[in-house]
């Protein structure tokens, strides 16, 4: 399938993702979807944590090839980093990805505001 044509576009849906990070591995977050292209206008990274700073990698995966977009980033003790937002935004594809991961499991979540257009 083909992202659809951006200029033609039969609907736009906003959406919001929240989690918390379980795993130091990647974990996808979002993942495209056929004929569709997600809009990601914002990223935000929260520490649960009221004593110890944790880091947080942030990457962009397709069938081939892992990029980190934000590299072991640490996110203070009882406070919010935003990763990414609207004066940054990018498009993601439908074989693409936004994986995350966390120096320490459960210490951090991660919101996503996305747009999804087709």
């Amino acid at each position: 399938m083909a992202a659809p044509n951006m200029l033609n576009l039969s609907g736009a849906v906003g959406k919001t993702f929240f989690a918390n990070l379980t795993s130091t591995a990647n974990t996808t977050l979002i993942a495209g979807n056929a004929n569709q292209v997600f809009k990601i206008n914002n990223i935000t990274v929260a520490n649960l944590d009221a004593t110890t700073g944790y880091d947080v990698t942030m990457y962009i995966a397709n069938n081939s090839t892992v990029t980190a977009f934000a590299y072991q980033i640490t996110v203070p003790a009882k406070s919010s980093l935003v990763v990414n937002d609207k004066s940054g935004q990018f498009y993601l594809e439908e074989d693409q990805q936004i994986q995350g991961g966390t120096s320490a499991s459960n210490k951090l979540s991660v919101l996503i505001s996305y747009e999804i257009l087709s």
